[in-house]
């Protein structure tokens, strides 16, 4: 069976806890152990974790601004929808384009720590290793990643 192949990824796309919601911070705890980080992986996880937090508020705050304006938006056009439907119709749509592409960025966030840390800062064994002990959990690229920088003998100087 090839890595690629559209039958595994499809299969390991689908939540295997269905039902079960997000794994608990133990069990990446016990990702982690199982991983084998070297110290140098360590902080460089760590610092991976430092970026994707900043890059999360932001977006989380940019998000709650969009999301505060598409409300104010929205009841200004039942208010006033007889008169300026038009105009309330453009304001909304701006407003959702702007959610959407927010929405996106947080897409691309987890894409970026995927890749880092799956391509970049793991080996292959390592790569095995998480995939493996995340059962019966999807692999998660930021929880390990928050699961490591958790962990108090692991936080770089």
């Amino acid at each position: 069976i090839k890595v690629c192949n559209p039958a595994v990824i499809g299969a390991a796309s689908q939540p295997v806890n269905e039902g079960q919601g997000p794994a608990p911070e133990a069990h990446w705890e016990g990702v982690v152990a199982a991983i084998l980080f070297t110290p140098q992986q360590i902080e460089d996880v760590c610092t991976l974790n430092e970026l994707q937090l900043e890059w999360r508020a932001r977006v989380e705050k940019e998000q709650a601004g969009v999301s505060s304006m598409l409300e104010e938006v929205l009841k200004e056009a039942e208010q006033q929808w007889k008169v300026h439907w038009a105009e309330g119709l453009v304001r909304k749509q701006e407003m959702m384009s702007k959610l959407q592409r927010v929405m996106g960025s947080h897409r691309w966030l987890v894409v970026l720590v995927d890749g880092l840390l799956l391509g970049t800062l793991l080996t292959s064994v390592q790569v095995a290793r998480f995939v493996v002990h995340s059962y019966p959990w999807v692999p998660d690229a930021v929880a390990l990643v928050q699961a490591v920088a958790r962990q108090p003998m692991v936080k770089p100087a």
